[in-house]
């Protein structure tokens, strides 16, 4: 393992500068555990010239994709056991791996690899208290690709990232996943989460028959209200929203926020059309209200799209990719309607 010493020995100035600013800008975030964890990501990718990464969380027997970017994006909520990957071998013994060929290392998880198209990796442990709780990993698709100025860089950004998971989460490792998956203003499940679900439904349906409804729902007017108002009216609006999304849906619901003005719901044993409709009906009289802040009353709405398992598609993107193009539709309608 490279100590942080050696590591500032090793990475040039420039190197060290980039880290400062990163560490700027994660104070700017504030508190919000998911948000930072997907700029780690990035950063880490950016700064390593990496093709993906992901910062993995250890729960259970599995590996979960907490946060990703670039070419692991897609993968967000993917699932790895923990006692055959190089990132559970990680957080088992604390310590820096680097595969250089992922195709012939015996510690990694050959099948997972190849699916998210990794053929080099490093993984780095998150350490909260004295446990290893997670990984920070950037994959390349060459093999080789990585230098000891990466893996300095991938070591300094970790430990960043262990510092905040710590203070986000002093208590008890518990809260520390509660943040993780949760957003932080609504307090609802927050994308990571979303897609783990949708992960875990899609690889359930192998076993047995599983129907499920993908609603993608996006506020309209937020940026108005933002820009006439100010930001905490726009927080306000958001937690509105959320609430009253909350309110229309069942406990066995999956309720999300998927980012700014963006929302998703994953509605379970939905089997036709006719009961997804229904359901689209009451969400939008629900959500479709005034809010008063201050001396203001807030127009606040949203426009709505989705897709079903199986009838639309299989393919988990696929449905998210069904959903959203019917939401921009509704939305468009929606803005036509008041020109």
């Amino acid at each position: 393992m490279i100590g942080n010493k050696i590591c500032s020995m090793l990475l040039s100035q420039q190197r060290l500068l980039e880290i400062i600013n990163f560490q700027t800008d994660v104070v700017k975030i504030g508190p919000d555990l998911g948000s930072i964890m997907t700029l780690i990501t990035h950063k880490a990718q950016e700064m390593t010239h990496a093709k993906g990464a992901t910062l993995e969380l250890a729960e259970g027997e599995d590996m979960v994709y907490r946060a990703t970017s670039g070419s692991l994006e897609p993968f967000l909520g993917l699932h790895l056991k923990k006692d055959s990957s190089l990132s559970g071998l990680c957080v088992k013994t604390g310590e820096i791996f680097y595969s250089e060929n992922t195709q012939t290392d015996d510690r990694v998880d050959k099948e997972a690899s190849s699916k998210v198209g990794a053929l080099s990796m490093v993984v780095v442990p998150l350490k909260h208290d004295e446990d290893t709780v997670g990984v920070l990993k950037i994959v390349s698709d060459k093999t080789s690709f990585f230098s000891d100025h990466d893996i300095c860089v991938l070591s300094i950004v970790g430990d960043i990232m262990a510092s905040l998971m710590y203070y986000a989460a002093r208590y008890a490792t518990d809260e520390l996943f509660y943040k993780a998956s949760h957003d932080a203003l609504t307090e609802l499940n927050n994308r990571s989460a979303f897609y783990d679900q949708l992960f875990q439904l899609t690889a359930l349906s192998k076993q047995k028959t599983i129907n499920f409804a993908i609603v993608i729902i996006d506020m309209d007017g937020l940026k108005y209200i933002n820009d006439t108002y100010g930001h905490k009216a726009g927080d306000e609006a958001i937690k509105e929203f959320a609430k009253h999304l909350k309110n229309v849906s069942r406990d066995v619901d999956i309720v999300a926020r998927l980012g700014g003005d963006e929302f998703g719901l994953i509605l379970k044993n939905i089997t036709h059309k006719h009961e997804i409709d229904l359901v689209i009906n009451r969400i939008s009289k629900e959500i479709d209200q005034d809010l008063l802040f201050e001396d203001y009353t807030l127009q606040i709405g949203g426009s709505i799209g989705y897709a079903l398992f199986p009838e639309d598609s299989q393919d988990l993107h696929k449905l998210i990719e069904i959903a959203d193009h019917a939401m921009y539709a509704q939305k468009r309608l929606r803005k036509s309607l008041k020109e």
